[in-house]
């Protein structure tokens, strides 16, 4: 199940309260199909050889779809997140 939060605190260097959003989730979590996935990210993946490597960047993507849907509210969905492309 993903985890989101927020954690608030201090920090010494910069003298001033500090706020981090977070959002995590999880290799069970992550579709077994690529229908949220862009087209040009789905042709990324598909040329990975490893399947480990594959499937870490596929947890990477889901959860940085996940928080870019909670960040901007708009719905969590296959549809949507599929319009939303992470780029590296």
């Amino acid at each position: 199940m993903p985890s989101s939060g927020e954690w608030n605190g201090s920090s010494a260097a910069l003298g001033e309260s500090i706020s981090v959003r977070y959002h995590a989730a999880s290799m069970h979590t992550v579709p077994d199909h690529d229908r949220w996935l862009s087209e040009p990210e789905a042709d990324r993946l598909n040329r990975f050889v490893h399947v480990k490597r594959r499937s870490e960047s596929r947890l990477g993507r889901w959860a940085a779809k996940q928080t870019v849907a909670l960040m901007i509210q708009v719905p969590v969905e296959h549809g949507v997140l599929r319009e939303i492309i992470i780029r590296n």
